[in-house]
């Protein structure tokens, strides 16, 4: 069977026409927070179950499923797995979440956080270039910044979750 696609434009008109649509947005769950269409779900193509979601979805079973990533491929890839799962009313929203913003319709936005990782690794490299200046040129009790921002790096890299 075929995947069912449909326009951003289209998804738009059924969304502002009030109807009750399942909308779900297979990528990593970073990106969705930065950037979403409002009422989507974050169901990740990694972890995607397409039996449990027709299961959870019961009664409404029979009603068509929306699916969305960022440019139109992992949602595609979801919905032949609905397909293979039994599900024939996915429906793929062709070009994804790029398309969606070029045809001007709103994204659900969040900044993304400096701290989540970039901001670790500027904290730890401005701790070991200080760090190792200070102890050239002060003290070297000063060698404690940089051995404390390879330790934070060592743990982050360990344990991150």
């Amino acid at each position: 069977m075929a995947i069912q696609n449909i326009t951003p434009d289209k998804l738009d008109q059924l969304i502002k026409s009030g109807q009750n649509i399942a909308l779900i947005d297979v990528v990593d769950p970073t990106s969705f927070a930065e950037r979403h269409i409002a009422g989507s779900v974050n169901l990740p193509l990694k972890t995607l179950a397409p039996a449990a979601v027709i299961q959870f979805r019961g009664a409404a079973s029979d009603e068509p499923l929306y699916v969305i990533c960022q440019a139109g491929i992992s949602s595609k890839i979801a919905c032949e797995q609905f397909i293979t799962a039994g599900f024939d009313q996915a429906v793929n929203v062709k070009g994804g979440k790029i398309a969606w913003e070029k045809a001007g319709l709103p994204l659900t936005r969040q900044p993304k956080s400096v701290f989540k990782g970039q901001g670790l690794r500027l904290l730890c490299g401005g701790g070991v270039l200080i760090g190792s200046i200070l102890a050239a040129l002060v003290h070297p009790v000063f060698l404690a910044l940089p051995l404390t921002a390879g330790g934070v790096l060592l743990f982050s890299g360990l344990f991150r979750g």
